[in-house]
């Protein structure tokens, strides 16, 4: 290897060292922020809350969506309940 090459190899990993060092201090402000927010220390345990969370959300759709059927179910009854009086 020539100098220059040489030199040129130094500066590369400076800056990859920079640029490490860079997104070391992301991925901590990252995870403080997850913290914070969210109460979570680690992806994994915001991932399984999340997941807790899908689930929860698809069971109160189901909810919603049985009762919505049960007040159509009940307005119909009472429709034709009214058009028998008539």
């Amino acid at each position: 290897m020539t100098e220059q090459e040489l030199l040129d190899l130094k500066q590369e990993i400076t800056e990859a060292k920079e640029k490490e060092s860079t997104l070391k201090g992301k991925l901590e402000y990252l995870y403080e922020d997850l913290q914070k927010k969210y109460n979570h220390k680690t992806i994994e345990s915001a991932e399984k809350d999340l997941d807790k969370k899908r689930k929860e959300v698809q069971r109160l759709t189901a909810e919603i969506e049985d009762l919505g059927d049960e007040i159509e179910k009940q307005l119909e009854d009472g429709y034709n309940a009214t058009e028998e009086e008539v």
